[in-house]
């Protein structure tokens, strides 16, 4: 399946483009479209967000599942640049030259990869919309903070993480306009340390009192253990854990008593920790 996932999405994105351009090689139930080539376009570009470092991280194990994240990486890469430069509509001949030279580097990958013996996928493996295995509800680690955390998460209501959360210091800086922070309170000097919970988005975002924490955690929400890892920045372990709609894991960083330090999403634990080190690796990793 680890290979098959990455093939499948690779194939996808391969069909979306030769059918706007009128091959029918790849139809299936694309033909036609059910929505306009720009939507088709867009949909493929969303499809295209995830955290490829991340996920070859997490598959370096897994030589083949690597080559074809690195391939779908570059197309993505590609379709983005594209769009950025070209617009809409994405009928003109500068559009149908982009998508044919995407088309050209992915197809013999497709082909090849077709070609092999095909692998039965793991009975009743649960996955995430874009392909991310997470463990069943109720799996623990045998790590005890991991395991304190992950009962209180498995109840569905994060907001209870607030009540013991250990805020870090952290060096404030002086105010100044767009992304940063932790800002400094009026009449602290910067590089003060002060209590400031990260809540990391791709721009830093911090908590500093319990209520704030407790809104940003959000409200009830079904959540699954997708892997633990070590060696991380804002505590001891950063547990990885995916919503039924996520986009890719979220991160909930811990320290060694289970008690919540920080949470990010931007990358996942790798993003924010490039050093980080699996402890209790995602479920096709097993």
């Amino acid at each position: 399946m680890t290979r098959l996932q990455f093939l499948t999405q690779i194939e996808h994105l391969l069909a979306v483009l030769t059918v706007i351009d009128g091959d029918r090689t790849y139809c299936a139930n694309l033909c036609p479209l059910p929505v306009s080539n720009e939507e088709a376009v867009d949909d493929l570009n969303q499809k295209c967000r995830q955290e490829f470092s991340f996920l070859k991280f997490n598959y370096a194990n897994y030589p083949d599942a690597v080559a074809l994240i690195d391939v779908l990486s570059d197309a993505c890469r590609q379709m983005e640049a594209a769009s950025l430069r070209l617009g809409k509509p994405v009928q003109t001949q500068a559009w149908r030259d982009a998508r044919s030279e995407i088309v050209k580097r992915i197809r013999p990958v497709v082909s090849a990869g077709n070609a092999q013996p095909p692998i039965a996928p793991t009975p009743m493996t649960p996955f995430s919309p874009l392909g991310f295995d997470f463990y069943s509800a109720g799996t623990f680690t045998g790590i005890p903070g991991v395991d304190r955390f992950l009962r209180v998460l498995y109840r569905g209501d994060p907001k209870p993480l607030a009540d013991d959360a250990v805020f870090p210091l952290i060096a404030c800086v002086a105010p100044v306009q767009g992304p940063g922070g932790p800002w400094c309170p009026e009449g602290v000097a910067a590089g003060t340390e002060i209590e400031a919970m990260p809540l990391g988005n791709c721009s830093p975002q911090f908590a500093f009192t319990r209520d704030q924490l407790r809104e940003r955690l959000g409200g009830p929400q079904e959540l699954r253990l997708y892997a633990v890892y070590g060696n991380v920045r804002y505590g001891s372990y950063a547990v990885a854990v995916l919503a039924k709609s996520s986009a890719g894991p979220f991160g909930y960083y811990i320290d060694d008593a289970g008690h919540l330090t920080g949470m990010g999403a931007c990358g996942g634990p790798v993003g924010s920790s490039p050093d980080a080190k699996l402890v209790f690796p995602p479920r096709s990793a097993r």
